[in-house]
C-alpha cells in the first residue's frame, strides 16, 4: 500500500439516514411515536402528524426531527 494511503488523515462517511426514514425505518419510527403518544399522552398526535407531513420535503429537518422525537 502506498505510504499516503496508510497515513492519510481519517475520513468520515455519511449514513443515508434520510433515505432510511423514507423507507422502513420511517414506518417503524412513526409506529413507535404513535404507540408512545397513545401510552403517555405527552405529545399532541395531530401536531406531530402535521409536522411530519410538512417536513417530509425538507431532508435534513425531517431527519433531525425524527431523531429528536
Amino acid at each position: 500500500m502506498p505510504h499516503d494511503v496508510i497515513y492519510r488523515k481519517k475520513q468520515g462517511f455519511g449514513a443515508p439516514v434520510y433515505d432510511w426514514f423514507l423507507d422502513e425505518l420511517g414506518v417503524m419510527a412513526k409506529t413507535e411515536i404513535d404507540v408512545f403518544i397513545e401510552k403517555t399522552n405527552l405529545l399532541n398526535k395531530e401536531m406531530i402528524d402535521s409536522i411530519l407531513k410538512e417536513r417530509r420535503n425538507e431532508d435534513l429537518v425531517y431527519t433531525k426531527f425524527c431523531f429528536v422525537v
